[in-house]
């Protein structure tokens, strides 16, 4: 009888273990599962980043494109890029694009795009994080006047500093420098971006929507 009872309990034991065992794996699959999901989502969304912009409803004066641009630099498709360099002790990836009069840089570490054209144009795209906010910034100096065109995350323009003078609106003839600079900074990228395998667009729209469109 005892030893009936010491085998009932062994198999018991054996069975609960088991079902313990499928239940953690289980919940391991799971885990590892959603991980997966997450890290490809999160991927998709940047790699495409630039696509998605193209395609999502936003207010006037907010720029989606722009800023899926300078936000996911590292990630999109940069045409011609020479993926080979890398420059100084920390190996922050700098890349290039030449071509007969000028170059672009883009500096991943610093998350900018530098313009360069016969040794005297100079533009720059950047972003920087401040007061909890991100700014965005292209700033030319061409023909001895330096000019700063501020936006935030949204892209929606915040002031334009013109030498020593500052301003919140845009006239016709900035209006028409700042398009022709956007054109040349990015317009390449924009033009030849990737189309996405798996369409997130629905996941970009709900994520975006309240930044371009408050």
């Amino acid at each position: 009888m005892l030893n009936q009872l010491v085998i009932g309990l062994k198999i018991y034991g054996e069975k609960r273990k088991g079902r313990f065992l499928k239940v953690f794996l289980s919940i391991i699959i799971f885990i590892v599962f959603v991980l997966l999901i997450s890290g490809y989502g999160y991927r998709n969304l940047r790699v495409y980043s630039i696509y998605y912009a193209q395609n999502i409803s936003h207010k006037s004066g907010t720029d989606p494109v722009m800023c899926a641009v300078i936000f996911n630099l590292s990630s999109v498709y940069l045409p011609h890029a020479d993926w080979s360099t890398e420059i100084d002790r920390f190996k922050d990836n700098q890349h290039w694009v030449q071509s007969y009069n000028r170059y672009f840089t883009y500096n991943f570490s610093q998350f900018d795009i530098e313009y360069h054209r016969a040794n005297q144009d100079f533009v720059s795209f950047s972003w920087y994080f401040f007061e909890n906010t991100y700014n965005l910034v292209i700033s030319d100096k061409n023909n001895n006047i330096y000019r700063a065109y501020e936006f935030n995350r949204s892209g929606r323009l915040l002031s334009i500093d013109i030498g020593d003078k500052s301003r919140t609106i845009l006239t016709n003839k900035n209006k028409e420098i700042l398009s022709y600079w956007k054109n040349k900074l990015y317009g390449d990228i924009v033009q030849k971006r990737k189309k996405p395998i798996i369409n997130l667009q629905w996941l970009y729209n709900w994520l975006n929507y309240k930044r371009f469109n408050s």
